[in-house]
């Protein structure tokens, strides 16, 4: 009976409030805290900082509340200015919290050297793919007599002899200077329809073949997404260009321009090597 008592008792109900009112301001607070240090529903939206200089990335940063960390670029890239941003993590649009550090992939203020070795004798494939290799880019190639067919003879860098040890930019073209063989001899025209730029220039090279004028029409928007049309001269197996010989190409992003009707080139013109 004392019990029941003591339960209906004000002083009972009274502990009970408090204790009801004590836990809700408890929770409140916790649950304030929390959200504060961890600035619950509270993100940030990366901006793109691709190609700005570190000064101008500092101030996008600094005025949205995040930090950066920046770490150096391995390789020179030339469509960046030097210290200007090549990547970043978090990538652009994520969304972060206040005070995220952003790392920074920086370009090098100038590209990287490297030594240039003997290429006398080697062959073109080799020579192309050495040069490749070492981060240059194959030009020209230059067709001179000599028995010695695609056999390098000299290697020119801005039209001049590069000697053996130098110390060129990464980057860098390199035109080829190489054998002729036999006067007047012909190679096969390679089918470069519907190929990137990249994949016609290869093929273009490993046919002893040079590239020349590139136009793209209007409607491309992305240059890396374009494709080959339309190529002079036309693809052919009976060997009608010449060795250093210059292949024209139009690109575009439209399929629509396709010429189907060229397409029996295709199974003769890739058989060759």
């Amino acid at each position: 009976m004392k019990l029941i008592r003591f339960i209906k008792s004000k002083t009972f109900i009274l502990n009970i409030v408090l204790l009801l009112v004590l836990g809700v301001a408890i929770g409140y607070i916790v649950d304030s805290y929390l959200e504060s240090y961890t600035k619950h529903a509270k993100t940030i939206v990366v901006p793109n900082l691709s190609g700005l200089s570190i000064v101008e990335a500092s101030e996008r940063l600094d005025s949205l509340k995040l930090g950066y960390e920046v770490i150096d670029s391995s390789e020179f890239n030339p469509k960046v200015i030097p210290g200007g941003i090549v990547d970043q993590y978090p990538e652009k649009l994520s969304l972060v919290k206040e005070d995220r550090e952003i790392k920074l992939t920086v370009n090098p203020l100038s590209p990287r050297k490297v030594t240039i070795p003997d290429f006398t004798d080697r062959t073109k494939r080799r020579a192309i793919y050495d040069l490749e290799s070492m981060g240059l880019q194959v030009g020209e190639l230059i067709y001179k007599p000599n028995l010695a067919k695609d056999v390098v003879l000299d290697i020119l860098y801005e039209g001049k002899t590069v000697q053996p040890g130098e110390l060129i930019a990464k980057g860098s073209t390199i035109d080829l200077v190489l054998g002729q063989g036999l006067s007047y001899e012909k190679v096969a025209i390679p089918y470069l329809i519907e190929l990137s730029l990249d994949e016609a220039k290869e093929k273009i090279l490993s046919s002893s073949m040079n590239i020349g004028v590139v136009l793209y029409d209007d409607d491309v928007i992305d240059s890396t997404a374009a494709f080959v049309y339309k190529q002079n001269p036309s693809p052919s197996n009976s060997g009608n260009g010449y060795l250093g010989g210059a292949i024209d190409l139009w690109l575009t992003q439209s399929q629509n321009k396709i010429n189907h009707d060229t397409l029996f080139y295709r199974a003769p013109a890739d058989s060759i090597k």
